[in-house]
């Protein structure tokens, strides 16, 4: 039987990427169905999703990226599927590389799957040099906390069974976790569960050449404890998964 896949993509006014996007999510070979969370846009996202002629959910108003995120696993859970793959809406991310991200949970019954800009492909990438520094030393210091080797904690293009979140003791839609906590607070005790099968594979990133277009919404003094302190909150308040029975 063939497992069922949901792709995701969280959108929040990102009209300056999506036409772009879209080319590549066409021509692009995955196996899965794929989705446009769009998350209250309101600078024409919103129409060209729904004009796109792909499958999209439409947020009525933006409460962040990890609410996308939480709409789409609810969403995948209660349609019955096994598999949730996430893709970044800012068209950094190769839609080619879908199969390769889900592909280890499938044929080799890994339960997350982690993809790094910093392994094969580092050479290739045109990360901006505040992310080449910051992103290492933030993975350096999780690895340490963890006692694991990782190289990219922020990279969204990641993957897992949906039976993961089934066994979760915590409970994935809160407030706190709307942000940008609710990634790193599932990775965070991923890591800490020694039962839960994962790995890092490699993936490409291709920044903005254009100066002039952001490629990140994530604003440094506002948004960065977010980033880190699930990390330590899992740390020393670990929840985890419950075992399969």
């Amino acid at each position: 039987m063939k497992n069922k896949t949901l792709i995701f993509c969280p959108v929040f006014n990102e009209m300056h990427h999506l036409p772009q996007l879209l080319k590549r999510i066409e021509s692009s070979n995955y196996d899965g169905d794929f989705y446009f969370i769009d998350s209250g846009s309101n600078d024409g996202s919103s129409e060209f999703i729904k004009n796109s002629g792909l499958n999209y959910i439409k947020i009525e108003k933006n409460l962040g990226v990890g609410y996308s995120i939480i709409t789409a696993i609810k969403f995948a859970i209660e349609n019955k599927y096994e598999i949730i793959c996430g893709i970044s809406g800012n068209n950094k991310m190769d839609p080619n590389e879908i199969n390769s991200v889900i592909n280890p949970i499938i044929n080799e019954n890994f339960d997350f799957i982690q993809g790094s800009r910093f392994l094969e492909y580092e050479a290739n990438n045109n990360t901006p040099t505040f992310r080449v520094v910051s992103i290492p030393v933030l993975s350096k210091l999780v690895s340490f906390l963890f006692k694991t080797k990782v190289t990219d904690v922020t990279c969204g293009f990641r993957a897992y069974k949906l039976d993961l979140i089934k066994r979760a003791n915590f409970e994935i839609d809160q407030k706190w976790l709307y942000g940008y906590s609710f990634e790193p607070y599932l990775y965070s005790n991923v890591f800490l569960d020694k039962n839960v099968r994962k790995k890092e594979i490699p993936v490409k990133m291709s920044y903005p050449t254009d100066s002039k277009i952001k490629y990140t919404k994530i604003k440094p003094i506002l948004n960065y404890p977010g980033l880190v302190m699930p990390y330590l909150f899992s740390k020393f308040l670990y929840k985890g998964f419950q075992e399969n029975s």
